[in-house]
């Protein structure tokens, strides 16, 4: 939800920037809705506890990484530490399955969560332990639309 709230904020803010909009009545409702925090904190919660409901001991491997994919998107805009603790279970999911596309689409996620915490260099080094070649076509484009966004970012705060 914090993806929501952040979406919300900056819409407020550009239509604020874009419209011209008397500052006064943008700034009040930017107000109403960080004041609505909890509100969507809450159900954030509440979408990761139905998805951790899902997850039972008798389900295959496979349904294990689809459930922890879908938690680590979930917490990937809220919470850090949680996002990677399921993203580590999907590394060892993909390894016991000895899945090539489990395992890119689980190091593709590891590199977003490196490079929107400032670990640049981290996440390229990953990036570039991802073999283009033997990548599936499915993920070839997330794979360059995180290698440009990593590359851009560190190139706009490190002046390199």
């Amino acid at each position: 939800m914090r993806n929501s709230f952040l979406c919300l904020l900056f819409y407020v803010c550009s239509s604020l920037f874009l419209q011209g909009a008397e500052k006064t009545d943008w700034l009040e409702e930017l107000d109403g809705v960080i004041a609505n925090r909890s509100f969507y904190m809450e159900r954030k919660e509440s979408r990761i506890d139905s998805l951790r409901a899902l997850s039972r001991p008798d389900l295959p491997l496979e349904e294990h990484y689809r459930i922890h994919y879908a938690i680590y998107q979930e917490y990937s805009t809220y919470r850090f530490d949680s996002a990677m603790q399921y993203v580590f279970l999907n590394r060892e999911i993909a390894a016991q399955l000895n899945h090539p596309t489990y395992r890119d689409k689980t190091e593709i996620a590891y590199i977003i969560l490196l490079a929107t915490t400032g670990m640049y260099h981290e996440a390229l080094d990953h990036l570039a332990s991802i073999n283009r070649e033997q990548l599936n076509p499915v993920l070839l484009s997330k794979y360059y639309s995180v290698a440009e966004w990593t590359y851009y970012a560190a190139a706009a705060l490190t002046d390199d």
